[in-house]
C-alpha cells in the first residue's frame, strides 16, 4: 500500500490531464487532499481528512472518480458546509461505485451571519455533476444549530444545479442534537439523507436515516 500523507496540509496532489490516471493510493491527513479538474481517479482510498474547505477528500471540478472509498473524513468548520468527503460540480464531473462512510460533522452552524440558501453533504453534488451506483452510510452530524433565515441543508447528500443521482443508496446516516433559533417568520430545517434543488434523483435508496 502507498500512502500520500499530507500532514494535515492544503493539496497532496492536483490532476488536470485527460489522460492522468491515480490509481491505488491511499490519501489521509489531508485538507482539499486532491483536486480533479481532468483525468482519472481510480481505487483510491481517502481517510482522516479535516478541513473546513469544501471538498475536503476531493474537490472534483471534472474528470471520474471510481471505485473509491472515503472515511473519517471530518468537518472542522462550524459554519455551513458543502462536501465533507468530496464536492463535485460540472457536467464533466462523475463519480460511480464510491463507499462513503463513518464521515463526520461534529457541529453545524446553519446561516452563520445570518445568510439564507441550501449547503450540506458528505457528497456535494453540483452544476450537472453525475454521482452513480455509490454508497453513502453511517455518516453522522452530532449537533446542527440554525439561526432564523431561511435554509435547507443535508448531512448525507447535497443535490443541486441539474445533477444527477443515479442507482445510490443512502442509509443509516444519523443527526444527533438540534437546535433551532427563529424569529417568528422564518425558519431552516436539516434532512440527514437527501436534499435536492432542482436536481435529478433516480432509482436511489434512501432508508434507515434518522434524525434524533
Amino acid at each position: 500500500e502507498t500512502v500520500l500523507d499530507g500532514g494535515d496540509t492544503m493539496h497532496i496532489m492536483k490532476v488536470n490531464h485527460s489522460a492522468a490516471r491515480v490509481e491505488n493510493l491511499t490519501f489521509t491527513n489531508g485538507q482539499r487532499a486532491l483536486d480533479l479538474y481532468l483525468g482519472t481517479v481510480e481505487n483510491c482510498r481517502f481517510t482522516n481528512c479535516k478541513t473546513k474547505n469544501s471538498g475536503n477528500a476531493i474537490y472534483q471540478m471534472g474528470g471520474l472518480v471510481r471505485n473509491c472509498v472515503f472515511d473519517n473524513c471530518f468537518w472542522t468548520n462550524h459554519e455551513h458546509f458543502n462536501g465533507v468527503a468530496m464536492l463535485m460540480s460540472g457536467s464533466n464531473a462523475r463519480a460511480e461505485n464510491c463507499f462513503f462512510t463513518n464521515n463526520v460533522v461534529p457541529w453545524a452552524y446553519a446561516n452563520w451571519g445570518g445568510e439564507s440558501g441550501y449547503s450540506g453533504g458528505i457528497v456535494a453534488v453540483l452544476e450537472g455533476a453525475q454521482l452513480v451506483n455509490s454508497l453513502i452510510a453511517d455518516n453522522e452530524m452530532t449537533v446542527v444549530s440554525h439561526e432564523s433565515q431561511s435554509s435547507l441543508h443535508a448531512l448525507a447528500v447535497y443535490a443541486a444545479g441539474g445533477a444527477m443521482v443515479q442507482n445510490c443508496a443512502i442509509v443509516s446516516n444519523r443527526v444527533g442534537k438540534a437546535m433551532t433559533q427563529e424569529n417568528g417568520t422564518q425558519s431552516s430545517c436539516y434532512t440527514c439523507a437527501l436534499v435536492c434543488d432542482n436536481a435529478t434523483v433516480v432509482n436511489t435508496l434512501v432508508a434507515g436515516n434518522i434524525c434524533t
